[in-house]
C-alpha cells in the first residue's frame, strides 16, 4: 500500500478493488480567506460505475474533510475555504469507463473549485448546501474585490481577456486563419514587402488598401 503524503509510492499499486470499485489520488492546494494555502493529498474510493458526478463529489468530500471543521478540529479551515486546486495522478492506470468519467469532471472544472457564494458551479452549491459550515465566514468575490478598491466589472473583463488570450481556440484560429490576418489593414501598411492581392488599389504615398469586392 502506497504512503499518501507521497504520490510516487503509488505507481506499483492496483488501482481496483476486489468488487469492482477503484480509487483515486488527487493533490490539493486550499485557498483560505485568511490563513495561508495549505497543501495535501487524498485518497477516494468509487463504487463501480460511479458516474463523473459521484467521483467528483466523493474527490471534494474526502478533501473538505482533510481541511476539518472548527467545531471538530482546532486546526480546521473549512469555514473560510475559498477555493480548492486539484490534480489527480495515475491517470493511465485507468480503464477507458473510468477514466472517461474522471476527465469529464476534471476538464470542465479545469481542476478548480471556487467557494464563494457568487463563484460556486453546482457540486461545490449542493455541499455547501448540505453542510453550511463550509466557506460560511467567505464573502462573495464581488465583496472581496471591492473591499479592495477594485471595479469588479473591469476585473471580470479583464478576466475573461486572459482566459480568452490562453484559450486552444485562439491558437487554432490563427493557424487556420494566418494569411488572412496578415492581410489586415493596419498589415498591408506595415508590410509593403509582403505579397499582396491582385484586387488591391495604389493610393498616394505608396499605402496599399485592400479594395472592396463592392468596387
Amino acid at each position: 500500500m502506497g504512503n499518501i503524503s507521497d504520490i510516487r509510492s503509488w505507481e506499483n499499486e492496483d488501482f481496483y478493488k476486489k468488487d469492482g470499485g477503484f480509487i483515486t489520488i488527487s493533490d490539493f492546494i486550499a485557498t483560505y480567506e485568511k490563513h495561508d494555502q495549505e497543501v495535501f493529498n487524498v485518497l477516494a474510493y468509487h463504487k463501480k460505475g460511479a458516474t463523473p458526478l459521484d467521483i467528483e463529489k466523493s474527490i471534494l468530500e474526502n478533501a473538505i474533510d482533510t481541511v476539518g471543521f472548527k467545531d471538530e478540529d482546532e486546526g480546521g479551515l473549512a469555514h473560510e475555504l475559498v477555493k480548492l486546486s486539484s490534480c489527480t495522478h495515475w491517470i493511465k492506470k485507468y480503464k477507458k469507463e473510468e477514466l472517461d468519467s474522471i476527465s469529464k469532471f476534471t476538464d470542465r472544472q479545469s481542476g478548480k473549485w471556487y467557494f464563494q457564494p457568487d463563484q460556486r458551479c453546482e457540486v461545490v452549491k449542493e455541499l455547501c448546501d448540505a453542510d453550511p459550515r463550509i466557506a460560511s465566514d467567505v464573502p462573495s468575490w464581488e465583496d472581496s474585490i471591492i473591499a479592495q478598491g477594485l471595479d469588479p466589472v473591469q476585473e471580470r473583463f479583464d478576466g475573461l481577456v486572459l482566459y480568452c488570450l490562453n484559450d486552444n481556440r485562439i491558437e487554432k484560429f490563427k493557424e487556420n486563419y494566418q494569411n488572412k490576418i496578415y492581410m489586415t489593414f493596419g498589415d498591408v501598411l506595415n508590410n509593403e514587402d509582403k505579397n499582396i492581392p491582385e484586387n488591391t488599389v495604389k493610393l498616394p504615398k505608396d499605402i496599399n488598401v485592400i479594395k472592396p469586392n463592392s468596387l
